[in-house]
């Protein structure tokens, strides 16, 4: 207390380091928070790269098998992304950034499925707001999380993906750079978590990011499945000024009229498919 008075907090920011959490555990958090989704090697990277290659739409997938059922309902799809590192037979391109930097992909729309980044959208249904960030795109992507917390007296919650449920050197550092830059703009209450991710920040405050990114665990399994030029190209500050947040389209008929135009052709897909198939709801990234 100052003068009698309660001192005001300022905006509660927490931090995932990994997406193995509870999602019903965390349900509060995320309802109440704006959510930003992390992999910096590679999926929100790649993301962002598509949509900076002008893609309109990604639709994200869980699994290999869901995504092959997706492309044929939704045939005019790419078909991007990777199992465990390695692209699956079958798919059109990979999860590499900097190969979606060389490819024009204007108007194009894309499956995505990953290992570990589009899992980290499935966890985060409830939250009204959810944005996929990388460190290409931190600055612009962190003016929008701010603005929409102090409008909407919402909290921040970071998702860090992980590597099958355990916690990557990378995407802890981008979220500890994210909680640099907000400080800089707005009060900020950290959670433990969001202080751990500082510190690693601070800890590496004398040498670049990609000197930083050298020192995590898997960086020789990276080089040996040809990653290298991608954790280069995502180590890069704030590249593009664009972000994708997520949409989830309710597939039963009698949600239709409940959605815009702009996703007709999604449900006259659905509609017309022979495919036999269980999709109720649909995760879908589209530029902010």
């Amino acid at each position: 207390m100052v003068n009698g008075e309660l001192t005001k907090k300022g905006i509660k920011v927490d931090v995932a380091l990994a997406n193995s959490f509870d999602a019903e555990i965390y349900k509060s958090t995320i309802q109440n928070s704006i959510c930003a989704v992390i992999d910096t090697i590679t999926a929100t990277s790649s993301i962002t790269t598509m949509f900076s290659s002008k893609c309109s739409r990604i639709i994200l997938s869980k699994e290999k098998d869901e995504a092959f059922q997706l492309k044929e309902i939704l045939s005019g799809y790419l078909l991007c992304g990777e199992e465990n590192g390695f692209v699956p037979e079958g798919f059109d391109y990979g999860n590499f950034p900097s190969e979606f930097s060389k490819i024009d992909l204007k108007d194009k729309k894309i499956i995505f499925k990953s290992t570990n980044g589009t899992v980290s959208f499935f966890k985060l249904v409830e939250a009204e707001h959810v944005f996929a960030i990388s460190l290409l795109n931190l600055g612009y992507s962190l003016k929008i999380i701010s603005d929409l917390a102090v409008s909407e007296d919402k909290n921040i919650f970071f998702v860090c993906s992980g590597t099958k449920g355990k916690v990557t050197y990378e995407d802890v550092y981008t979220a500890g750079m994210a909680i640099k830059y907000l400080m800089k703009i707005i009060d900020l209450d950290l959670s433990d978590s969001a202080r751990i991710a500082l510190d690693v920040v601070k800890s590496n405050s004398n040498i670049g990011i990609r000197e930083a990114f050298e020192k995590f665990e898997n960086i020789e399994r990276l080089k040996e499945m040809g990653y290298y030029e991608d954790l280069i190209f995502s180590a890069r500050l704030d590249v593009y000024d664009l972000v994708s947040n997520l949409k989830i389209l309710d597939l039963r008929k009698n949600q239709r009229q409940l959605y815009s135009e702009n996703h007709r052709d999604i449900y006259d897909s659905f509609e017309s498919s022979k495919e036999n198939h269980s999709f109720e709801k649909l995760l879908l990234l589209e530029r902010f």
